[in-house]
């Protein structure tokens, strides 16, 4: 269990160090701006899979209303309000979608995002933020449409297992012998159970374990 408690936050900034562990830490920068008009995130840099494009961020939040420059490595953001806007993604981005939903719950107006991201923990986002208060329609579909409102309230969540964790232990379980893992959603692996299926793997799968 996690408890979190963000009554006393009152520093917008996410320095390098913090960000360069975990490159999803640059999702901060939507919530932050939205939150304290203003927000220093470090750019995430690369990974073990090559370079990893902020553009679609940037762009969506700029379109939003946001002032935002680039400096020493960092994003650099300010804007007194967000507003409602309609953001088309070239491709659909998890980390994009994520960052312009948590943006636009709490912005003026609607915001619609076209070519959204699909994935589970987009959906298990919009779901959250529904919880808190936010008001959005299109959930597990490729259009959301964000109307603003004016707070979120604290709430409480099971967050959803990791679906590529899941598929690594599975692959190695098929490579290795037998495996059987618990507590996972079996209808987020079904692409990857397809593919086990047709390699020769033998596998029993329920709702909730494999």
């Amino acid at each position: 269990e996690l408890t979190i408690d963000s009554r006393n936050c009152n520093n917008p900034i996410a320095p390098y160090d913090l960000v360069k562990t975990m490159r999803a830490s640059f999702y901060v920068l939507g919530p932050l701006l939205s939150r304290f008009k203003e927000a220093t995130v470090s750019l995430p840099g690369g990974c073990a899979w090559g370079p990893r494009p902020v553009d679609f961020h940037i762009k969506a939040l700029k379109k939003m209303g946001a002032s935002i420059q680039l400096k020493g490595g960092y994003v650099i953001a300010e804007c007194p309000k967000l507003k409602g806007t309609d953001i088309r993604f070239d491709f659909p981005s998890v980390g994009a979608t994520g960052n312009v939903l948590m943006a636009a719950a709490t912005a003026q107006g609607t915001t619609k995002i076209e070519n959204a991201a699909m994935e589970p923990e987009i959906v298990q986002l919009c779901e959250m933020l529904s919880l808190m208060g936010a008001e959005i329609e299109g959930t597990g579909t490729n259009r959301l449409s964000v109307h603003g409102v004016q707070k979120l309230d604290p709430v409480n969540i099971r967050v959803i297992p990791d679906r590529i964790e899941a598929g690594t232990f599975l692959i190695a379980g098929a490579l290795s012998g037998e495996i059987t893992l618990e507590n996972v959603v079996a209808d987020h692996l079904t692409a990857l159970l397809e593919k086990l299926d047709s390699s020769g793997a033998i596998l029993s799968v329920e709702s909730d374990r494999v």
